[in-house]
């Protein structure tokens, strides 16, 4: 059984000799490898995993997953503890033009969305039955529903807190950051400028044996500025390490990734389920040997989808100099559409996967993005998880919904590859590899 979570609070001196050493030297804007992350801010980042399934995914209070090399075990364990990793960090990006002046805040690489000063800016933990946590129910007899979300903030004035919000699955994260905190790693050479966003971050694990290899997370920004956000994207940025961590130093240079676009219809009780999903997983050989766990991170939901989520632009690229280094650059990749790049050879690759335009948000509005992290045994696994995952957030036990799922377009990629089986008019990107032509780019 892992260690019991912990934080371990340091005084503000100790935290300003920790990061002014490493500030000069950044080039993303993230932690120095194997640099401890300081606590004197309310920072909540070691030991904080969700492990409630088969899926053992390191979280924090700073709005990404992964341990981002920080963290020295478990950063997504597939099974569970088995030293199997599939992840370094995967965070949020938020893109909007303000005032004529096109801003993106990150969570990763650059870590510009952080928790204020104070212990309220805490990771707050709860499970489904909680008291005051009743979804879809009207806790406290005010006549809202779900109205105080779990923040440790009194959101709707009535001088309670956390006595009315949703509490879903067996075990829930919940916190509120801000893109206008005191950064943690200034980058001068990417300096950032706020947008006035507050981002109230989610996720959960169930497990039962439905929901055993994901982990479901909400990015819900809200516009805490005094100006209109235009043309709002949301995207997800992930670097995917797949492989045995214990087995060589170099084991996440040995990886694919790529975009699979597909329906699955082994579900005769509902409509067929679209998959739309960024992977990686491990090239045979190299150091590390032969894995065959496949990560993915598959979009479930955003604002504005009327239940049918679609990405707007899919980016592959290989870590180093396709990295992009500015807003302008960031926004771009979100805003772009379809999907471009190539991660069919054995590299260190990253790959982001964006909705939107979302259109404009005013003071006060939000925008979301639902997404779920997930593993399984290849691709066939991996979609077959991906599914139950999309199936779980339809369902009562997270979002609610109700009637049959609805069916949108998917993205067009040329050409299409037609697979049979459980899955039908699947699209790859790039297409699967083939042991008998690819030779050593498998």
């Amino acid at each position: 059984m892992l260690t019991a979570r912990r934080c371990i609070r340091i005084s503000l001196l100790a935290l300003l000799l920790a990061v002014l050493p490493f500030a000069a030297s950044l080039s993303h804007g993230a932690p120095p490898e194997g640099a401890p992350y300081p606590t004197a801010r309310g920072i909540e980042f070691n030991g904080w995993w969700h492990e409630a399934n088969r899926l053992l995914l390191h979280t924090s209070n700073l709005g990404f997953f992964g341990d981002f090399g920080v963290d020295d075990m478990h950063s997504a364990s597939w099974p569970y503890d088995s030293g199997y990793e599939h992840l370094y960090v995967a965070g949020l990006w938020f893109g909007a033009v303000v005032e004529g002046d096109t801003l993106v805040s990150s969570t990763a690489y650059n870590m510009e969305i952080m928790p204020p000063d104070g212990p309220t800016y805490t990771i707050y933990e709860t499970a489904h039955g909680a008291a005051g946590g009743d979804k879809n129910v009207d806790d406290d007899g005010d006549g809202e529903v779900d109205e105080d979300r779990l923040d440790g903030l009194d959101n709707d004035g009535d001088l309670l807190i956390d006595e009315d919000f949703a509490a879903i699955s067996d075990e829930m994260f919940a916190y509120v950051s801000y893109d206008t905190a005191a950064l943690l790693y200034p980058n001068p050479n990417d300096p950032h400028t706020p947008i006035g966003m507050e981002l109230y971050t989610q996720s959960y694990a169930w497990s039962d044996a439905g929901a055993g290899d994901f982990v479901g997370a909400r990015y819900e920004a809200t516009n805490n500025a005094c100006t209109t956000l235009q043309d709002v994207y949301m995207g997800i940025l992930a670097d995917p390490d797949v492989g045995f961590a214990a087995g060589g130093a170099s084991y996440y240079l040995d990886d694919h990734v790529g975009f699979v676009d597909t329906l699955v219809a082994d579900y005769p009780t509902v409509e067929p389920i679209r998959v739309a999903m960024i992977y990686g997983y491990d090239a045979p050989g190299g150091d590390d040997g032969n894995w065959n766990g496949w990560f993915g991170i598959v979009l479930l939901d955003h604002s504005g989808s009327a239940g049918l989520p679609s990405p707007r632009a899919v980016r592959l690229w290989e870590s180093g100099a396709d990295d992009p280094d500015h807003d302008v650059d960031r926004y771009s990749f979100m805003s772009e559409t379809g999907v471009s790049g190539y991660g069919g050879y054995a590299a260190d690759w990253r790959f982001m996967m964006s909705v939107g335009p979302l259109g404009d948000l005013c003071p006060g509005e939000s925008a979301h993005v639902d997404v779920a992290f997930v593993c399984g045994d290849k691709l066939e696994g991996l979609i077959d998880n991906a599914a139950r995952a999309l199936l779980r957030h339809r369902s009562r036990l997270w979002s609610g919904r109700t009637g049959p799922m609805p069916r949108g377009p998917r993205m067009a990629l040329e050409p299409p590859t037609e697979r049979a089986g459980k899955e039908t008019r699947t699209a790859l990107f790039p297409p699967a590899p083939n042991p008998a032509t690819d030779g050593a780019r498998i």
